[in-house]
């Protein structure tokens, strides 16, 4: 950070700046080394994608006290995932962001077809029980995968 100051005031540094900066970097030390075991912590942002990252980012909130999460959802990465089952096991209720993948499907739909797999898609993840959603999930990628696929084989 000296540096990038360093750099903005073009080397004129006052011991003023150094002491705001000493007092932010030890506000920051503080805030980033918290227990969390009375947090109330919802969401968690990172940007790292892969296992290992995801592992070493849970790792220390929990060698801090973050608890054990009741649900998560998730936006499909699979380093994510891999890394929750590997600190709080299998049983850990994992599901993947509705949002995500409606988007992907979209991405993978042609343009014609999206208003049905749209409104396909909404009657599926809304279903009354999770049976229910179980069995038009099925119907969804019996549907899709045959609709899709041929609907690119006879574009090209």
């Amino acid at each position: 950070m000296k540096r990038a100051l360093y750099g903005l005031f073009e080397g004129a540094l006052s011991k003023d700046v150094s002491r705001s900066w000493r007092k932010v970097k030890a506000d920051w030390d503080a805030w980033v080394t918290r227990i969390l075991a009375d947090e109330n912590i919802v969401r968690l942002n990172m940007g790292g994608k892969s296992k290992p990252d995801w592992g070493q980012f849970l790792g220390n909130l929990d060698a801090r006290g973050l608890k054990r999460p009741e649900f998560v959802i998730v936006d499909g990465a699979p380093g994510l995932e891999a890394a929750l089952v590997a600190l709080w096991g299998e049983e850990l209720p994992i599901q993947r962001c509705t949002v995500y993948k409606h988007r992907n499907l979209l991405g993978h739909a042609p343009k014609r077809m999206q208003d049905e797999l749209t409104e396909d898609f909404r009657d599926m993840i809304y279903a009354d029980t999770a049976a229910e959603v179980g069995n038009r999930r099925k119907a969804f990628q019996r549907k899709w995968r045959l609709t899709v696929i041929s609907s690119i084989t006879r574009s090209a």
